[in-house]
């Protein structure tokens, strides 16, 4: 068995879970063994199913989805990459999904999909955009009269979006979002056209982001990529160099481990006082391979992220 990209998680670790979690299910039923379920979680019953295809292939059964088992179930689409990778775990530390939207708690406007794409940062608008150009009926069919004063918005100044989203946002903390504007993300982001308008801006805006900076600190594996995936997500790059070249500068031949450390640290340092705790908690979870996110224990080499192996960079074509 060489990489494996998604495994059941051992007892009290937190569940893989995602897109390709998805698909794969998906096509295991389509071939007859029965995941209990197409819920996105990679729990007992995919263990199982997954082992049983690959006893049914001649394969080890290890019921982890891994580089031999996926050309047999996959065989016209390429393996997951690391963006892929990536994107799983980092959307599950964000916990959106590709439906929820929460309104301004966070001074963000609203914020909305896989990875928390926001009002006043104008990516909410780009994949608004683009689902349109895809399927231009998309707005009108989930949010029905709301859809013309949704796009009206979208062109006002930013002080009028922020009014808006403050109008449209619950409680004193602002989290949640009215009802009637809630229900209507939630179906714009069940639609295929939304997921993939999703997913292609996360890889055109935030992946680009992580290869520079990966590029530009050596950390050109797995972790390394997923660790500054994670930083543009987040925190939108890696922005404290200075800090980060004096701590190298320390070190007598950093492993890739302990400059992973380093880097997530002074991100961390550089985080609002607020956000700190929740910085250094997901970032050291990837630096080091293991950490709690959230109240949830992770281990990234479930995830398909460890420092052994290198996936390729392409997108993985539509099934």
């Amino acid at each position: 068995m060489g990489r494996i990209y998604a495994r059941q998680a051992a007892a009290g670790f937190m569940p893989v879970r995602g897109t390709l979690v998805y698909r794969t299910q998906k096509r295991l039923t389509q071939h007859g063994f029965s995941t209990r379920g197409i819920d996105g979680i990679f729990g007992r019953g995919t263990h199982a199913a997954l082992s049983a295809f690959q006893k049914s292939k001649g394969f080890p059964d290890s019921g982890a989805l891994d580089d031999e088992t996926w050309p047999a179930l996959f065989p016209t689409i390429p393996s997951p990459t690391d963006f892929d990778l990536a994107l799983a775990l980092t959307s599950t530390f964000e916990g959106h999904g590709f439906q929820k939207a929460v309104g301004n708690f966070d001074g963000a406007g609203l914020t909305w999909g896989i990875i928390g794409f926001t009002l006043t940062g104008g990516e909410l608008a780009t994949v608004l955009n683009a689902i349109e150009t895809t399927v231009p009926d998309s707005l009108d069919t989930a949010f029905g009269a709301m859809a013309s004063e949704l796009r009206d918005i979208l062109n006002h100044p930013l002080a009028d979006q922020i009014t808006w989203a403050n109008s449209i946002s619950l409680g004193p903390q602002k989290v949640h979002l009215r009802e009637d504007w809630a229900s209507g993300f939630s179906r714009l982001g069940a639609t295929e056209a939304a997921q993939n308008a999703q997913i292609d801006r996360a890889r055109a805006r935030y992946w680009t982001i992580a290869q520079r900076d990966a590029a530009l600190y050596d950390l050109t594996d797995p972790p390394g990529l997923a660790l500054c995936f994670d930083i543009a997500v987040q925190n939108g790059s890696i922005n404290e160099g200075p800090q980060i070249l004096e701590a190298l500068a320390a070190e007598i031949d950093p492993t890739p481990r302990r400059r992973r450390e380093i880097i997530a640290e002074q991100v961390a340092l550089g985080s609002r006082k607020l956000y700190q705790e929740d910085v250094r908690s997901r970032k050291m979870t990837l630096a080091t391979g293991h950490g709690t996110v959230h109240g949830g224990r992770f281990n990234t080499a479930d995830w398909g992220i460890t420092e052994l192996v290198s996936g390729n960079d392409q997108m993985i074509p539509r099934p």
